[in-house]
C-alpha cells in the first residue's frame, strides 16, 4: 500500500510539472504565433521522443525527460538567421522579442491566480489550532485563564484559534464563551484583535506537524506527529519553549529526544541558519495543526482571494530571493532539485486535492520567478538584450551573446547537479536515519 501510494506520488508530481511546463511554453507559442514568428517545435521534456505530431507547420513533441519543455523558433538563435524575413525571432523588433520571452512566465503567473482562485470556490481546507490557551496577557487576565477553551465569540461557535479573527470586532466590545473546569462562562470586553493575539498565546503542545523537505529535520528522519521531548537534554513542556531551546542555543550541534509511538530515540541535527531571519536557525518544522477547517467563498470574494495569495506568493519568491543573496550561507538548504519538489508532492498529497492545487499554483509563481533571472538562456537574459538593445540603440554583439549563453548554460548545469547531489544526500540521510530508527524500535 505505502508502494502505491509512493507511485501516486510521483504521478502527481509528474502531472503537476507536466501542465506548468504546457502553460510556460505556451505562452512562448502564442506570443510567437500573434506577432507572425514561425514556430517548428513544442516540446515538452527533453530526450528521446515518446509521441509527436505535426499541425500546421509545428511538431507537438511530448519526450522522456519531464524536467522542462522548450518552443522552437526560425531564427530564434542570432547566428541561425537566414534572412530579414518577419517570420523569424530575430526579424522582429526588441518589443516583440520581449513580449515573446515574457509571456512563457507571464502565463505561469496567471495560471497561478485561475488555481488560487479555484481553490477559494471549491472549498480551502486550513489547518488550525485548538482555541486553548497555553497563556493570558495582562490587560486580558480578569477574564481568562490558561487552559480556557474558547467556544464562541459574538454567538459565533468556534473550532480553531485562527478562525476566531473573523468573528472578532475590532476595537469594539466583543462577547467571548469560554469553558472552564467543565462549565461554560462569558464575559464582554472591548479590545483590538491585534492585541488579543499579540498578548495571548495558544497552547501548542511541542508535536510535530510537516517536515519539510531538504531541512535538517528531514535528513534526520523526523515524522509527523513525533513529540520533542528534550533539546539538549533540557525538558521542554511546549512549543515555544522547544522553539527558544533550539533558537537560542549557541552550540553548533542539537540534540532532541523525541517520542514516537510510545519509544523514545535521541538524534543529533545540525540547524540551519534562516534565510529570513538575520539571527535565527530552523531545523524545518512546524507543529501539529490538528483542525481542520473548510472554507468556501463566492466568485467575488475568491477572486479578491486569489488575487492577494497571488501577490503574496510573489512577493514572498522575490523577498526570500532578495534575503539569499544577502546570507549565501543558506543557499545549501534554500536550493531544491525536482527531487525535493516531488518530496513536498507526496507530503502535500496527504492533505487533499485543494493543497496540492494550491502547490502547484505556488510552483507556478516560482517558475515564473526563476525564469525571470537575467541570466542568458532564460526568459529574463532575453529580455535583459532587448532593453539593452532599446537603450543603446544597437543588438548585443553576436559573439558576446553565444558567449554568455555558453557562461549561463554552464552555470545553470552547475546549479542543476549540484541541487540534484545535495538532495540526492539528504534523501539518503533520511533513509537511513529512519532505517535506524526502525531497527531502534524493532529491538
Amino acid at each position: 500500500m505505502r508502494r502505491i501510494r509512493k507511485l501516486f506520488s510521483v504521478l502527481i508530481f509528474i502531472i503537476i510539472l507536466g501542465v506548468l511546463v504546457i502553460v510556460h511554453e505556451s505562452g512562448h507559442f502564442l506570443a510567437a504565433r500573434f506577432l507572425g514568428v514561425r514556430v517548428f517545435k513544442f516540446s515538452v521534456g527533453f530526450g528521446k521522443k515518446i509521441f509527436s505530431f505535426k499541425k500546421n507547420g509545428t511538431e507537438y513533441c511530448l519526450s522522456a525527460l519531464p524536467l522542462g519543455g522548450f518552443v522552437k523558433m526560425k531564427g530564434e538563435n542570432p547566428e541561425e538567421r537566414e534572412s530579414s524575413d518577419g517570420d523569424e525571432f530575430y526579424a522582429q523588433p526588441w518589443w516583440g522579442r520581449a513580449l515573446i520571452a515574457f509571456n512563457g512566465p507571464f502565463f505561469n503567473l496567471i495560471f497561478a491566480f485561475i488555481l488560487f482562485v479555484a481553490v477559494y470556490l471549491t472549498g480551502r481546507t486550513y489547518e488550525d489550532n485548538f482555541p486553548v490557551l497555553q497563556s493570558v496577557g495582562e490587560s486580558f487576565s480578569d477574564y481568562l485563564r490558561e487552559n480556557d477553551e474558547i467556544i464562541s465569540i459574538n454567538g459565533n461557535p468556534v473550532k480553531g484559534w485562527i478562525e476566531m479573527s473573523q468573528f472578532f470586532k475590532d476595537g469594539e466590545l466583543n462577547k467571548i464563551s469560554i469553558k472552564r473546569d467543565g462549565k461554560t462562562e462569558t464575559f464582554e470586553h472591548t479590545f483590538k484583535t491585534v492585541d488579543f493575539y499579540s498578548e495571548n498565546m495558544v497552547l501548542l503542545p511541542a508535536v510535530i506537524g510537516d517536515v519539510l523537505p531538504g531541512m535538517p529535520a528531514y535528513s534526520a528522519g523526523l515524522e509527523e506527529n513525533d513529540t520533542v521531548l528534550k533539546v539538549d537534554g533540557k525538558p521542554v513542556k511546549n512549543w515555544y519553549e522547544m522553539r527558544s531551546a533550539i533558537v537560542d542555543s549557541e552550540k553548533k550541534k542539537t540534540v532532541l529526544s523525541i517520542l514516537r509511538n510510545g519509544k523514545t530515540f535521541s538524534k543529533v541535527l545540525i540547524p540551519a541558519e534562516n534565510p529570513l531571519d538575520d539571527t535565527g536557525k530552523i531545523i524545518g518544522i512546524t507543529h501539529v495543526m490538528p483542525v481542520k477547517i473548510i472554507d468556501r467563498y463566492s466568485f467575488g470574494q475568491s477572486i479578491k482571494r486569489g488575487f492577494n495569495t497571488t501577490f503574496a506568493v510573489l512577493a514572498g519568491n522575490y523577498y526570500g530571493l532578495f534575503k539569499l543573496i544577502q546570507k549565501p550561507k543558506a543557499f545549501r538548504e534554500s536550493i531544491g532539485s525536482p527531487l525535493m519538489l516531488a518530496s513536498m508532492t507526496k507530503q502535500t498529497a496527504k492533505k487533499g486535492v485543494d493543497s496540492v492545487i494550491f502547490l502547484a499554483g505556488s510552483v507556478s509563481i516560482l517558475l515564473m520567478v526563476m525564469n525571470l533571472l537575467p541570466i542568458p538562456v532564460l526568459d529574463g537574459g532575453h529580455i535583459m538584450y532587448c532593453f539593452i538593445e532599446a537603450l543603446s540603440g544597437k543588438s548585443v554583439p553576436v559573439k558576446l551573446q553565444l558567449i554568455l549563453q555558453q557562461v549561463g548554460l554552464l552555470l545553470l548545469t552547475g546549479l542543476m547537479l549540484f541541487a540534484f547531489f545535495n538532495d540526492i544526500m539528504k534523501l539518503t540521510e533520511r533513509s537511513l536515519s529512519q532505517k535506524k530508527q526502525t531497527e531502534l524500535f524493532d529491538n
